[in-house]
């Protein structure tokens, strides 16, 4: 099922449905007047406003999560996009910092049995770092999917404050280093007092469409391959 990915938008969407399903019938029954027409009324039952708003932040989430899918592997699909109006800007006049989230990391290895993991995000135009490094950190214990539990969850907001989107280079890329972190158990030969830090595998992610004339800002939801 689209590559046993669970986003953390996904399963918060479907949080959402189940606590607003399991408490539609508890306080009161009565209908809610919303509004009216000489002599009719418009009403809704308790809750109804809230699954219907539940059920398009799961519509939302899963179209997030099929062009995530779309762009991280080869299929003979495309996801027609969603309506409404599409604002396009010249990414020279755009003076917001370079900002993202970090999700969570799937379909983890089996050998991995570390205790806590972190991502290290850098920017990067060749081998020069643009931004500061900045880490995030995650669990084996972090909150659980709801079909694929196989996963850390980080779910991590980033800003560069010092690197505005308008003076980021066409060749800059975003580079993320998975490392995991466990204790070393007391008597192994050079442990010392330090936890094993072990690099786990990298991933890059360019910042504008390579090929693209228009050279496009990439965005949106996208599902990096370790390597």
């Amino acid at each position: 099922m689209l590559g046993s990915i669970e986003t953390t938008d996904l399963t918060m969407a479907l949080d959402n449905i189940v606590f607003t399903c399991n408490n539609s019938n508890r306080g009161s029954n009565r209908a809610e007047i919303v509004g009216e027409d000489g002599p009719y009324s418009m009403v809704v039952l308790p809750g109804q406003n809230r699954l219907r708003t539940n059920c398009v932040e799961l519509v939302t989430a899963i179209r997030k999560l099929i062009h995530a899918y779309t762009c991280a592997f080869r299929v003979n699909f495309a996801l027609p996009l969603a309506p409404g109006c599409v604002k396009v800007y010249e990414s020279s006049g755009v003076l917001d910092c370079v900002g993202f989230r970090v999700g969570a990391l799937h379909r983890l290895e089996s050998s991995w049995n570390f205790d806590t993991y972190e991502v290290r995000i850098d920017l990067l135009h060749g081998v020069t770092s643009v931004g500061r490094s900045q880490v995030v950190f995650g669990t084996s214990s972090s909150r659980s999917a709801a079909f694929f539990p196989n996963r850390i969850v980080f779910d991590e907001v980033i800003s560069f404050s010092s690197v505005a989107i308008c003076t980021l280079p066409r060749e800059s890329r975003l580079v993320l280093t998975v490392y995991g972190r466990r204790k070393v158990a007391e008597g192994d030969p050079g442990s010392g007092s330090e936890a094993e830090h072990v690099e786990l595998g990298w991933t890059a992610q360019n910042f504008f469409t390579y090929g693209d004339p228009n050279w496009t800002l990439v965005q949106g939801v996208t599902a990096p391959k370790l390597d």
